[in-house]
C-alpha cells in the first residue's frame, strides 16, 4: 500500500484546485519559508483524520480554510482527497485503490468519504487501523517530534509497537466492548434499582388496591341509594308540578277577569282626561282675559297721574303770567318812546347818506373807465410776455430735438452694426451647447445604462442565490437520507437473524470466509426494485458464499451458537439456467418488462445466483398483464411493477400492510438513485458557483463603469450649465438690443412728429410803456375817490347804528306787546 496522489482545494493557501502525483519520483519538497511546504503535510494529516487543530499549526479547525488574500475572495470550505494504492489488500476494502475524502464547511460541517461514499470519522479509523497508518502510528515525523520519539515513554513505544504489528485496531476494539459492557453493567444496576424501588412500592400499592376495591363497592351503594333519592325527588317534583298548573290555570282565569276591568278603567281615565283638557283651555283664555283688564287698569292710573300733574303745572303758570303782565306794560312806554327818537335819528342819516352818493358816482365812473383800460394793457402785456416764453421754450426744444435726434441715429447706427455679431455669438454658443449637452446625455446614458445591467444583474443574482440555496437544501436533504439508508445497509437492517449473525462473526473473524447477502450483492433500477424486492421474497437474505465449505462452517456456527438459521447460495454448486422456447415467447409479449436476472447489476462472480434466483422470474407492468400471461409456459413466477405476484400454481398474491417498508434491494435502489440526483445537483450548484462567480466580476466591472461615469457626468454637467447660461445671456442680450433699437426708432418717430414753426416776436417794452401811463391817470382819480369813500363810509356807519337802534326798539316793542 502507498499513496498515490493527493488533491487539495481550499485547504490553507491552496486557493485553486492542486494535485501533487506520487509515482515513486518525488523525493523532496524544497523551497523558500512561508511558500507552503509545510501545508502540504498538514493536508495529508487532516485528510488521515486529525482533529486537533494544533497539530495542524491552527487555532481552531475552521482556519484551516482558505480565508482570501488582496487579489482573491475566501472560500466557503476546505477539501482533502487521498488516494492509496491497494493492490496489495493492505486496506479491508476491495477495490485496487481507495480514496479517502475529507471536507470542511465554514458552518462547521464536516463530511468523510471512503471512494466517494459518505462514512463516519470512525470508519476512516477504523479502514487505516491496521495499515500503520492510525491515529496513534502515523508514518509521519516533523522536526518537534524526533526528540519526542527519543524521549517517550515505554507505554507510548508500546502503542507504536502495536500499530506496528497490527495489535491495535484489536485493543481499540478490546476497549469498545469494556466500555460497553460497563455501560451495559451500569444499565443493570439501574434496572436493579428499578426492580427494587418496584418491590418497596408493591405493598403499599397493594394496600391501595385493596383500598380502591373497597371504595368501589361503597361507591357503587351510594350510587344505588342516590338513585332512590332521586327517584324520590322527580315523584315529590311531578306532583309540585302539576299542583303549579292547576294554580296557574286559576291565576290565568284571574289575569283575564283583571285585564278586562283594566280596559274599563283606560277608558274612563281617557274621558277623564279630555275633561281635563277642555278645562285646561278655558283657565288658559281666562287666564288671558285677567292680565289684559289688569294691563288696562295699569295704563289707566298712569293717565289720571299725568293728568294731575299737568292741572298742578297749569295752575302754577297762570299765577307767574299774572305778575309778568304788570312788568310787560311798563317795558311798552318805554319801548315805544325810544323807537320813536331811532326813527327821527334814521330819517336824518339816510338823507345824508343819499347826498354822499350822488356826489361820489360821476368820480366813479371816470375810475372806472381808466380802470378797464389798465385791465386790457396788463391783459396785453401777459399775452405778449406768455407769448414770448413759448417762442423761447420752443427754440430751446428744437434744438434739443435735433441733438437728441443725431444721438438716436448714431446709436442706432451702433446696435445695427452690433447686431450680426451678437447673431453669430448666438449660433456659435447654441452649437457649443448642444454638443456639450449631447456629451452629457451620452455620459449620463452610459451610466444609466450600467446601472439598468447592475439592477438585472442583481435581480438575476439573487434568482441565482434563491436557486442555489434550494439546491443546497435539497442535497442536504438527500445526503440526510443517503446517510439513513447507508447506516441501515451497513447495520444489515431487515436481514434475516441468522444471516446477520453469520455476517458478524465474519467481520469479527470468528468465520474466515466472505458471505455477502443477496439483497446486497444487485444493484437494480427503481422503477423495477419493488418487483425484484417481491420476485427474490425471503431468498433476498440469502449469503453468497465462495462454495459449500464456508456454507458448512457458517451452519455450523449458527448451531453451535445457536444463532438462527440462514440459506447459503454456494457459487460451486450454482447450476447453468437455460432459457427455453416458451419462456422467449413470453418475454417478447406486449407489457413484460423483462426477465428479472436482465433487470438487475452484479459483480460477475454471483451472476450464478442471481440467474437461479431472478433466472425464471418474469417481471410484468400490471397485475393484468400478469394475469393474461398466467397460463403461459417457461416461466417460475410473474411479479408485477407494484408487487402482484402470479404463481406457476395458479395462485395470485398481492396487497400492501399499513408499514409498508422497504427492503435491501430497494433502499439500495433509493441509493443509487439518492447518489445521481446529488451528483446531478453538485453539478448544478457547481455550475451556480461559476456563474455567481462571473456575475461577480461582471458587477465589479459595471461598478468601475459607474465609478467613473459620474465624475464625467459631473464635468460635463459643469459645462454644460456654463454653456448654457453664456447662451442665455447673449440671447438676454440681444433681445435687449432688439428691444433698444426698437425704443429709438419710435423716439425719433415721435420726435420729427413734435416739430413745429416758431412764434413772431412781439414789442414788450412799447406795451410796459402804455400799462404805466394808465396807472398813473388812475393813481389821481383813486385819491379823490378815496376821501369821498370815507365820508361815504361814516356816512354809512351812522345810519346802520341808526337802523340798529330802530330795529331795536321795534324788537322789544313787539317782545312787549307780545
Amino acid at each position: 500500500m502507498r499513496l498515490k496522489s493527493v488533491k487539495i482545494y481550499g485547504f490553507k493557501t491552496f486557493a485553486t484546485k492542486t494535485e501533487i502525483e506520487l509515482d515513486g519520483s518525488l523525493i523532496a519538497v524544497v523551497g523558500p519559508n512561508g511558500c507552503g511546504k509545510s501545508n502540504i503535510v498538514d493536508a495529508i494529516l487532516w485528510g488521515l483524520g486529525e482533529t486537533s487543530a494544533k497539530h495542524l499549526r491552527a487555532q481552531t479547525g475552521k482556519e484551516v480554510i482558505f480565508s482570501g488574500s488582496a487579489n482573491r475572495k475566501p472560500l466557503g470550505f476546505a477539501e482533502v482527497t487521498l488516494l492509496f494504492d491497494n493492490e496489495d489488500g493492505s486496506l479491508p476494502i476491495d477495490t485496487p485503490e481507495v480514496s479517502i475524502t475529507r471536507r470542511l464547511k465554514r458552518s462547521g460541517d464536516t463530511q468523510y468519504q471512503i471512494n466517494k461514499r459518505n462514512c463516519r470519522l470512525r470508519d476512516v479509523a477504523d479502514l487505516l487501523a491496521d495499515s500503520g497508518l492510525g491515529r496513534a502510528g502515523y508514518a509521519i515525523v516533523g522536526q518537534s517530534e524526533i526528540d519526542q520519539a527519543l524521549a517517550a515513554s515505554p507505554l507510548q513505544r508500546r502503542a507504536w509497537i502495536d500499530e506496528a504489528a497490527g495489535v491495535q485496531r484489536y485493543r481499540a476494539r478490546r476497549q469498545e466492548s469494556l466500555r460497553r459492557l460497563a455501560a451495559a453493567d451500569s444499565h443493570l444496576e439501574r434496572v436493579t434499582d428499578v426492580l427494587q424501588e418496584l418491590d418497596r412500592q408493591r405493598d403499599p400499592l397493594k394496600r391501595q388496591a385493596e383500598d380502591a376495591k373497597r371504595y368501589k363497592s361503597v361507591n357503587s351503594s351510594l350510587r344505588e341509594m342516590e338513585l332512590g333519592l332521586l327517584a324520590t325527588d322527580v315523584a315529590k317534583a311531578i306532583q309540585q308540578l302539576t299542583d303549579l298548573d292547576e294554580r296557574s290555570r286559576a291565576q290565568t282565569s284571574l289575569a283575564k277577569l283583571e285585564s278586562e276591568r283594566a280596559d274599563d278603567l283606560e277608558r274612563e281615565a281617557e274621558e277623564a282626561s279630555q275633561k281635563i283638557a277642555q278645562l285646561s283651555q278655558r283657565i288658559d283664555i281666562l287666564r288671558e282675559q285677567r292680565h289684559s283688564d289688569q294691563t288696562a287698569l295699569e295704563q289707566a292710573s298712569s293717565l289720571k297721574k299725568i293728568a294731575e300733574h299737568k292741572i298742578d303745572s297749569l295752575a302754577e303758570w297762570e299765577s307767574r303770567m299774572s305778575e309778568e303782565s304788570d312788568e310787560a306794560t311798563d317795558r311798552l312806554e318805554l319801548s315805544e318812546k325810544d323807537l320813536e327818537e331811532a326813527l327821527e335819528s334814521y330819517d336824518k342819516e339816510s338823507a345824508a347818506l343819499e347826498a354822499l352818493k350822488a356826489n361820489l358816482a360821476s368820480a366813479d365812473d371816470e375810475a372806472k373807465g381808466l380802470a378797464k383800460e389798465l385791465k386790457q394793457a396788463e391783459h396785453q402785456l401777459r399775452e405778449g410776455r406768455q407769448r414770448q416764453d413759448k417762442r423761447q421754450r420752443l427754440e430751446v426744444e428744437q434744438t434739443l430735438r435735433q441733438d437728441r435726434l443725431k444721438e438716436i441715429a448714431e446709436e442706432v447706427k451702433g446696435i445695427v452694426e452690433a447686431l450680426p455679431d451678437l447673431q453669430e455669438a448666438v449660433t456659435e454658443a447654441e452649437k457649443q451647447f448642444e454638443e456639450l449637452n449631447g456629451k452629457l446625455i451620452e455620459a449620463r446614458s452610459d451610466v444609466e445604462k450600467a446601472e439598468e445591467e447592475m439592477r438585472e444583474l442583481r435581480e438575476a443574482s439573487e434568482h441565482h442565490a434563491a436557486k442555489t440555496r434550494a439546491a443546497m437544501a435539497e442535497l442536504a436533504a438527500l445526503d440526510g437520507r443517503k446517510r439513513g439508508i447507508l447506516a441501515t445497509l451497513e447495520a444489515h437492517e431487515g436481514l434475516a437473524h441468522g444471516a446477520k449473525a453469520v455476517l458478524e462473526a465474519a467481520k469479527d473473524g470468528r468465520l474466515s470466509d466472505k458471505y455477502v447477502p443477496v439483497g446486497e450483492a444487485i444493484d437494480v433500477d427503481p422503477d423495477v426494485s419493488l418487483a425484484v424486492e417481491t420476485a427474490l421474497g425471503n431468498s433476498v437474505h440469502d449469503l453468497i458464499v465462495n462454495d459449500e465449505q464456508a456454507a458448512k462452517a457458517a451452519i455450523e456456527f449458527l448451531k453451535h451458537e445457536r444463532a438462527g438459521r440462514a440459506t447459503f447460495q454456494p457459487l460451486t454448486l450454482m447450476r447453468e439456467q437455460r432459457q427455453n422456447d416458451d419462456l422467449r415467447a413470453v418475454l417478447g409479449k406486449e407489457g413484460v418488462v423483462g426477465l428479472g436476472s436482465d433487470l438487475v447489476e452484479c459483480d460477475k462472480r454471483h451472476v450464478p445466483v442471481i440467474e437461479s434466483l431472478l433466472g425464471r422470474i418474469v417481471v410484468v407492468e400490471t397485475l393484468d398483464v400478469g394475469l393474461k400471461l398466467a397460463k403461459t409456459r417457461g416461466w417460475k413466477r410473474l411479479v408485477s411493477l407494484d408487487g402482484e405476484v402470479v404463481h406457476g400454481s395458479g395462485a395470485v398474491s398481492g396487497g400492501r400492510t399499513k408499514s409498508h417498508r422497504h427492503g435491501m434491494v430497494q433502499r439500495r435502489a433509493e441509493l443509487h438513485e439518492i447518489e445521481d440526483e446529488a451528483i446531478n445537483l453538485q453539478a448544478s450548484l457547481d455550475k451556480m458557483n461559476r456563474i455567481v462567480t462571473d456575475k461577480e466580476e461582471i458587477q465589479k466591472e459595471l461598478n468601475a463603469r459607474i465609478d467613473a461615469g459620474q465624475p464625467v457626468i459631473k464635468a460635463r454637467q459643469i459645462e454644460a450649465d456654463e454653456a448654457k447660461a453664456w447662451l442665455l445671456s447673449l440671447q438676454h442680450e440681444i433681445q435687449a438690443t432688439e428691444k433698444s433699437q426698437e425704443r429709438l426708432e419710435r423716439e425719433s418717430k415721435k420726435l420729427n412728429a413734435e416739430s413745429s414753426e416758431l412764434i413772431a416776436s412781439i414789442d414788450i417794452p412799447a406795451l410796459e410803456t402804455v400799462r404805466d401811463d394808465l396807472m398813473k391817470q388812475l393813481a389821481g382819480k383813486s385819491s379823490d375817490s378815496d376821501q369821498a369813500a370815507e365820508r361815504l363810509n361814516e356816512a354809512e356807519s351812522r345810519s346802520r347804528e341808526a337802523l340798529a337802534r330802530k330795529q331795536e326798539a321795534e324788537r322789544r316793542l313787539a317782545g312787549i306787546k307780545d
